[in-house]
């Protein structure tokens, strides 16, 4: 859990928009790549700590990490992320409160190209069990410039499947994702090793032990080999002196069983070592329109998805299959989907500056919402 100060008014509501990538796949060979860390990246959220001001507006006082673990904006924390442990006086919070009444939280994401992440959605409370140091928060409303939004009908996000933490070894490499305000308020990644576990009154293993981390990464997930995320971080502790660490987090495995109704209301389940919701036959597009000259995002661009084989020197209204309007951070998803394994022309376009057309691949297979990276516009 990281304590710092991020706005000193009111929270100032950005626009802010998903990060679609595809479905993380199982290696090849069992070993912790980049492609799974990029993977595991846009899984892993920054949660903003809200309370209401004397004038009743929302304020942030403090962050945490954690995940989308459901394609419908489910994500996995700390309880401590929304709990206080302690009183906290300077802002009349008492040990055991939530830190909002109301369970608010906001959430921010990361997005491909761009280094800090985006304010993209309002949070609610679902559950949490303080002995497990677990915790469950649910999208609520999206963060736009014109204030808080209802979730479209078809909102979806990429997530973390959960996998099963009992078959776990010590040894095995696994891969912490946070932001513990190292540096900024960036992500930071740190990959390491179980070192052990502890067990429960039942002699079941009840956390893992490693030796990743640092002060600050509470709610993040570690992911193993596999992609799946196997615990959720607790605590770390370091000695200098000894130029040692040591990481706890709870291991999925030992998650609430009535908390399955959660997950299933995401289209998912939390069963061992099973990969989390089924490739649909059709994708939507997600990209982002910049400036050239800025690196901004271009509010209002047009983007325009042809038939297969259409031309792109002079097409028709007619042979668009998708199209999308760009939001305040130049952020975009193509509306209907369409379906996977076909090459698509695409054309961007904004007034003052020069149309870009080219060709995009739709995946043939997984999550929702596929990326397309960041198409770059020049001002004529």
């Amino acid at each position: 859990m990281s304590h710092r100060s991020i706005w000193p008014g009111a929270v100032a509501w950005g626009l802010a928009a998903l990060v679609g990538l595809g479905a993380v796949a199982p290696p090849s060979t069992a070993q912790i790549n980049v492609a799974m860390i990029e993977q595991g990246i846009a899984r892993t959220v920054m949660l903003g700590l809200v309370r209401r001001d004397e004038q009743g507006a929302l304020r942030e006082f403090s962050s945490c990490s954690g995940s989308f673990v459901t394609p419908k904006g489910l994500v996995l924390t700390a309880s401590h992320c929304v709990r206080a442990t302690e009183d906290i006086a300077k802002y009349g919070i008492k040990k055991g409160q939530l830190y909002n009444p109301d369970g608010r939280a906001t959430v921010y994401i990361n997005i491909p190209n761009q280094v800090k992440p985006v304010l993209f959605l309002l949070a609610r409370f679902v559950a949490d069990d303080p002995e497990l140091d677990v915790a469950l928060v649910r999208a609520e409303k999206l963060v736009g410039s014109g204030g808080l939004q209802a979730l479209p009908a078809d909102f979806n996000v990429p997530y973390i499947p959960i996998g099963d933490s009992d078959a776990v070894r010590i040894g095995e490499p696994v891969v912490l994702m946070g932001f513990p305000s190292v540096g900024g308020d960036t992500i930071t990644v740190t990959r390491g090793y179980v070192t052990g576990f502890t067990v429960d009154a039942q002699g079941r293993k009840f956390e893992m032990k490693t030796d990743l981390g640092a002060p600050g990464f509470s709610g993040g997930p570690v992911m193993n080999e596999r992609s799946e995320q196997v615990a959720v971080h607790q605590s770390s502790q370091v000695e200098p002196n000894m130029a040692a660490r040591s990481g706890r987090a709870t291991l999925t495995r030992r998650l609430p069983a009535d908390w399955a109704q959660h997950f299933k209301e995401g289209g998912t389940t939390v069963q061992q070592g099973a990969p989390v919701g089924p490739s649909s036959s059709t994708v939507i597009l997600q990209g982002r329109v910049i400036d050239g000259a800025t690196g901004s995002g271009i509010a209002g661009a047009g983007v325009w998805v042809l038939v297969p084989g259409a031309s792109l020197e002079d097409p028709s209204s007619k042979q668009v299959v998708a199209n999308a309007v760009t939001d305040g951070n130049g952020v975009f998803q193509t509306r209907p989907p369409v379906s996977r394994g076909a090459s698509y022309p695409i054309i961007v376009y904004a007034v003052g500056y020069g149309r870009v057309a080219g060709y995009v691949e739709a995946p043939a297979r997984g999550s929702e919402v596929a990326s397309v990276g960041t198409i770059t516009l020049q001002r004529q």
